[in-house]
C-alpha cells in the first residue's frame, strides 16, 4: 500500500434495513455460527484503506448486532428515506452526509458492500480502492467471470443497484473458447465522494471494474444458497474470520505497597490460580490488551508473566519503557516473542521453561504431536472432510494409507517431546532414530544417530523438536527435504524460524513429500496471518496440516506452566513461596 493511498479517508457503508430479505431476517441469519451481516463486517474492517465502517439500519436488533462486530451504526436512520430492494444514490449519499455530520470529517471514498456475498474479504475491498485511488478514476464496479454468459443486467442510470434489463453490460473475454463473460456481481461498489454527493451518481460514465473470483462471488438469495456458501467458507476459500469485538477487560488489584506484576497471560480458566496471585502481590491482569494499552501500564511494572503468542514483540523498545521490571515470566518453552539479547545485556531476568524440571510433568505437546503424526499419515483430516462432503467409501482409494507398524521415525532433537514420541512410536512397534549432539540417548529401542542426514535418509515420518536460538535458526535448508525419502512425512512443532518454509511448500507441491503437519510458523507475532505463504498453502493443499500453535493447549498443562512462571516472579522478587 503506498503512503498516497494510505491518507485518504474511505467510509465502508454496508446497509441492513430490517425485512428487506430475500430469505428471513436477512442480515441475521445464521451462516457458520456468525450473522450474515458479521461476515461483510469482517471484510470492511479487514481493508487496510477503510477507516470507518459504517452500518445503516432501521433496526434496533441489527443495530446492536454491528456494534457488537466491531462497526459503527447510523441508526435510527431517518424515516424519510425508506429503503425499497434497489437501493437509491439518494440512500447512500444521505448516509455519508450524516456520517461526516456525526464523525467531523469530509471523506475523499466510500465503498458500499452488499451483505449478501460473505465469501468476498478485505484483500477484495483493498483492491478495489487501490484501483479507485488512481488518477481519473471515478468508481470501481466488482464483476465476475461467467460462462456461459449470464442473465443480462445493468446498472440503473442513476448508479443504483444492479437490476435484471435487457441492456448487455457483460463483456466477452477474447481469446476463450467457449467464450467467458464478465458481469457486474453487487460485491463491491467504490466511488469517490464528489460522484456519489455531487452528482448522485454511484458509478458515473466510465466505472472501472476489479475481478473477483465466481466463489467469491457467491451471494446468498436463498435458503438452498447457505450451506454451499458454508462449505466454501468452511474450506478456505475466503479470508474473512468474523468474531465479535473483544472487549478487552484491565482487571486491576492493587492494595499499594507490594511489588505490581503485569499478567498478560489467558488465565480466565484458572480463577483459583488469579486469586491467589491476586493474595500476594498487585497485579493488573490484561490478557487481549493491545501494545499501547500495556506501553501505558509498564512504567510501574515490576514484573511481567506474559503470554507466549502476544500479538507484538516484547522487544527493547517495549521493554525499555518498564525501567523497574525485574523478570519477565514466559509460561513456555520457547522465547522467541521476547528479545533474550537485550534482555541479557540490560540484566533483566527471562524465566523460560527449558531445561527445568517441570517441563518434564507437562504431556500435552507430546499427546498433540502423536496425534498430528497420526492425522497426517493416516490422512483422518481429509477422511472428516469427505464425510462432510457427503462421501462415504466411495473415495477409499484417495484415503488409503499405510500401518505405522514396522516403519521409521525419525527425531531430530531428543529432549521432553522427542523422548516421548519415541516411547510413543516404540509402543506401535516401530523402528526409531533420533539425532541430538547434545543427548546420550539411554533407550534401547532408539538408534541414535551421528548425523542428521543419516535420520534424514532413514525416516519414514521425520518430527523436528528443537529449540529456537541462534544454532538451530534456519536449521532446515532445502537440502533436508531432499535428503528425505521420496513420499515421507514431514512434522514441525518447534518455531516456524528453524525450517525453510518455502522449500518445505516445493516439496510438497512436487510430491517428494506426501504430508506434513505443522503447529508452528514463522512471524507469529503478526496478527494479520491470512496471506502468510504456509497457510495460503495449506487452504488448498490437503497434503499440509497447520494448527495454530496450541500443542500445549490443556488445562493441565497451562496450570503447571503458569504456576512455574509465577513462582519465579515470586523467588525474583524475594517473596517467598519457593517450592524448590
Amino acid at each position: 500500500m503506498s503512503a498516497s493511498v494510505a491518507k485518504f479517508a474511505i467510509l465502508a457503508v454496508i446497509q441492513a434495513p430490517d425485512g428487506d430479505d430475500f430469505i428471513g431476517n436477512q442480515a441475521l441469519h445464521p451462516v457458520l455460527g456468525h450473522p450474515l451481516l458479521a461476515w461483510t463486517i469482517c471484510a470492511a474492517r479487514d481493508a487496510h484503506l477503510v477507516s470507518h465502517v459504517a452500518v445503516v439500519t432501521n433496526s434496533a436488533l441489527i443495530a446492536q448486532t454491528a456494534k457488537d462486530y466491531g462497526a459503527d451504526c447510523l441508526y435510527p436512520f431517518p424515516e424519510e428515506l425508506s429503503w425499497q430492494r434497489i437501493k437509491t444514490a439518494e440512500t447512500l449519499n444521505r448516509t455519508i452526509q450524516e456520517w461526516e455530520q456525526i464523525k467531523q470529517l469530509r471523506f475523499d471514498a466510500v465503498v458500499e458492500l452488499s451483505l449478501l456475498t460473505p465469501l468476498r474479504d478485505g484483500a477484495d475491498v483493498d483492491r478495489a480502492l487501490e484501483k479507485l485511488m488512481q488518477p481519473g478514476v471515478e468508481a470501481v464496479v466488482s464483476v465476475s467471470e461467467f460462462s456461459p454468459s449470464p442473465e443480462p443486467v445493468s446498472l440503473n442510470s442513476d448508479g443504483g443497484q444492479i437490476i435484471n434489463h435487457q441492456t448487455i453490460a457483460y463483456h466477452s473475454v477474447q481469446g476463450d473458447s467457449p467464450p467467458k463473460y464478465l458481469a457486474p456481481n453487487g460485491a463491491i461498489l467504490a466511488m469517490r465522494r464528489n460522484l456519489i454527493v455531487e452528482q448522485h451518481q454511484r458509478i458515473g460514465q466510465n466505472p472501472h471494474v476489479v475481478v473477483l473470483s465466481p466463489l467469491r462471488s457467491v451471494a446468498v438469495r436463498g435458503m438452498g444458497e447457505i450451506p454451499w456458501v458454508e462449505s466454501l467458507l468452511r474450506d478456505g476459500h475466503s479470508g474473512n474470520r468474523p468474531a465479535k469485538k473483544e472487549m478487552v477487560t484491565i482487571e486491576r488489584h492493587i492494595q499499594g505497597g507490594r511489588p505490581l506484576v503485569l499478567v498478560t497471560v489467558n488465565m480466565s480458566f484458572l480463577p483459583k490460580m488469579r486469586a491467589e496471585i491476586a493474595q500476594v502481590v498487585d497485579c493488573i491482569f490484561a490478557y487481549g490488551a493491545d501494545r499501547q494499552t500495556i506501553v501505558e501500564i509498564l512504567p510501574h511494572v515490576d514484573a511481567w508473566l506474559c503470554s507466549p503468542v502476544p500479538p507484538y514483540l516484547m522487544d527493547g523498545p517495549l521493554l525499555e519503557l518498564a525501567p523497574r521490571l525485574k523478570i519477565v515470566a514466559t509460561p513456555s518453552t520457547g522465547s522467541n516473542h521476547i528479545d533474550r539479547l537485550w534482555c541479557q545485556q540490560k540484566g533483566l531476568e527471562v524465566a523460560c521453561l527449558k531445561d527445568t524440571d517441570v517441563v518434564n510433568s507437562i504431556y500435552a505437546s507430546s499427546e498433540f504431536t502423536w496425534g498430528l503424526i497420526m492425522t497426517v499419515v493416516r490422512r483422518i483430516h481429509m477422511a472428516i472432510a469427505r464425510v462432510r462432503q457427503n462421501y462415504w467409501r466411495d473415495v477409499e482409494n484417495e484415503l488409503r494409507t499405510v500401518e505405522f507398524h514396522g516403519k521409521t521415525m525419525g527425531i531430530i532433537g531428543y529432549g521432553r517431546i522427542g523422548g516421548n514420541i519415541a516411547r510413543y512410536a516404540h509402543a506401535f512397534r516401530m523402528q526409531i532414530i533420533a539425532y541430538d549432539p547434545y543427548k546420550t540417548i539411554q533407550e534401547t529401542y532408539v538408534q541414535q544417530a551421528t548425523s542428521a542426514m543419516t535420520v534424514l535418509q532413514q525416516a519414514d515420518c521425520l518430527l523436528i523438536s528443537v529449540h529456537l536460538d541462534d544454532t538451530t535458526r534456519g536449521m532446515v535448508t532445502e537440502g533436508w527435504y531432499a535428503a528425505m525419502k521420496p513420499g515421507a512425512i514431514f512434522i514441525n512443532i518447534s518455531r516456524g524460524e528453524i525450517i525453510d518454509e518455502a522449500a518445505l511448500l516445493r516439496y510438497l507441491s512436487n510430491g517428494h513429500l506426501s504430508g506434513a503437519a505443522l503447529d508452528v510458523i514463522s512471524d507469529e507475532y503478526l496478527s494479520d496471518k491470512r496471506q502468510h505463504p504456509v497457510l495460503c498453502y495449506a487452504r488448498s493443499h490437503e497434503n499440509l496440516v497447520v494448527t495454530p500453535h496450541i500443542a500445549g493447549l490443556t488445562v493441565d498443562s497451562e496450570y503447571k506452566a503458569a504456576k512455574f512462571a509465577f513462582d519465579a516472579i515470586l523467588r525474583t522478587l524475594k517473596l517467598g513461596n519457593d517450592p524448590s
